[in-house]
Parts: structure tokens; sequence; C-alpha cells
């Protein structure tokens, strides 16, 4: 999300829970600050830790699998300004 205002801009990345400011009265016009944790070091520490203990991680590639499909059809409606059925891949 961004916000615009008369004295500069703010950029917000929720997922990477991280705060852009531009503002250019400040001594430094660019500042970033993060809040808790970041979820990218996290998924790629679980991924190691489930390499070390030979184990499977908690979120698979079916997870990330499943996710782009969402994805790729949200854009297919989007384009053909109908909804989209997916089909079930379990099982």
């Amino acid at each position: 999300m961004e916000l615009f205002g008369e004295r500069g801009a703010v950029s917000v990345d929720g997922f990477a829970q991280s705060l852009t400011v531009y503002d250019r009265s400040a001594p430094r016009p660019v500042s970033w600050h993060g809040w808790g944790a970041d979820p990218t070091k996290l998924l790629i520490e679980e991924f190691v830790a489930s390499v070390r203990e030979e184990r499977d991680p908690a979120i698979t590639w079916r997870d990330g699998y499943e996710a782009l499909r969402v994805a790729l059809a949200c854009y297919a409606s989007a384009e053909r300004l109908q909804p989209i059925k997916l089909r079930s891949t379990n099982g």
C-alpha cells in the first residue's frame, strides 16, 4: 500500500513487514522501518531445518503449487471477467 501526502510518501509492505518513508524535508529523504519477523527469512530457516533434520518442511511444494494455481486463476478471471472453476488436485 502506498500513501502520498504534501511532505512525502509512505510505502507499506505487509508481507515483509516493512515501511519505507520518503520525506523530502528529513535529513535522510528515504528511511526504512521494519516490524515483526520477516516471513521470507522464517520460510528459509524452516526449509534449512527440515533438510538438516531429514523431514518434510512445514510448508511443502504442494502448498506453493496450490497457491500458484489460485493466483493464475485470479488473473484468468480478471482477464475474462468471469469466475474460474478450479478442479481439486487432492488424491
